[in-house]
């Protein structure tokens, strides 16, 4: 099956099924959040910049990963989050819970905030106070470095004590963990650090693998220095593994994998059709640039670059205009 006729498929644990389709998760996760905190509708020109950051991405592989995944609508060529499944007869409890559900990754107590002003009647930081107080008491969740709030549903329960009576606890389909067992038999976590073996049952995995099954391995592997949250946190700000939705972690050798994934889509022959709102501005020179640019050399001659970097303060190295500008 070629680019142009891939269709979105996930798991029964709603996982993607490719690398591509993680690939475009990462993208829509990197999106998700800044949505909800801006409540602004955003053209995909004015998301580039802040997925750029973070993978290699273009007009038709964002619009691509954006389009094909529910939690975001386009209205007047614009995106925003899609409707919210809250309801102000809920507890506010339940309707936080719900957000995180939904988004599969952390949220900041002013996302959650702007949402449930929606529905809520109350004020936005009202709703912002209530938030960080209820989840700092609340052992439905748990809080990270950012103050961005995750859910316990996440983490592993090993209350029970033994490896038969915790995964009949904690996996209602044990596909993951049988699936593990098989591809990362050969990883020693007896040696080595916690970050190294991590990284090492990552790659083994070949895909993104849930927190909940990789806490299990963590558990047996450090059962009396076992805390879920903390464990949670020390991978969360791990800078070489990324978090996808819904709470999986994917490895170096993956995210180098999602990375080539989405440079390859984008110069595919896959139809992904695109308007003035998807696409970065063009660079225009104007006669009074011309002008200037010729004052700044005769006062003190400088590269291109730092040229570029005065007279188009805007203007990205990765931006496509750069090359034809600077050339």
């Amino acid at each position: 099956m070629g680019l142009a006729e891939l269709e979105p498929t996930t798991t029964d644990r709603g996982l993607p099924e490719s690398t591509l389709e993680s690939a475009f998760r990462w993208v829509a996760d990197t999106v998700y959040p800044h949505l909800l905190e801006t409540g602004e509708p955003t053209t995909g020109r004015e998301l580039l910049p802040l997925i750029q950051s973070e993978a290699p991405v273009g007009p038709k592989t964002l619009k691509r990963a954006l389009e094909q995944d529910p939690r975001f609508q386009r209205v007047e060529r614009k995106w925003i989050v899609a409707p919210q499944d809250l309801d102000e007869r809920r507890p506010i409890e339940r309707s936080i819970v719900s957000l995180i559900e939904a988004a599969g990754q952390p949220l900041s107590p002013t996302a959650m905030g702007r949402q449930l002003a929606l529905v809520y009647p109350r004020e936005e930081n009202a709703l912002v106070e209530i938030i960080e107080r209820m989840v700092k008491n609340r052992p439905d969740f748990f809080l990270l470095a950012d103050d961005r709030v995750g859910i316990s549903n996440w983490l592993l329960d090993a209350s029970a004590g033994n490896l038969e009576d915790i995964e009949f606890e904690n996996f209602e389909d044990a596909s993951e963990v049988q699936e593990l067992r098989t591809a990362t038999g050969s990883v020693d976590w007896t040696t080595g650090t916690l970050h190294q073996k991590v990284i090492e049952f990552l790659d083994a995995a070949g895909k993104p693998v849930s927190n909940k099954a990789l806490q299990l391995y963590l558990w047996q592997a450090y059962p009396k220095k076992f805390e879920k949250a903390l464990m949670f946190r020390l991978l969360y700000e791990n800078p070489e593994l990324r978090l996808i939705s819904p709470a999986a972690w994917a490895g170096p050798r993956f995210v180098e994998a999602m990375r080539a994934s989405l440079t390859e889509f984008e110069g595919s022959d896959a139809e992904v059709e695109l308007t003035n709102e998807d696409v970065p501005k063009p660079i225009t020179v104007e006669a009074e640039d011309v002008d200037a640019v010729a004052e700044h050399l005769s006062e003190l001659p400088v590269r291109s670059a730092e040229l570029l970097s005065i007279q188009f303060p805007d203007l990205r190295a990765d931006d496509p205009n750069y090359p034809t500008t600077s050339g």
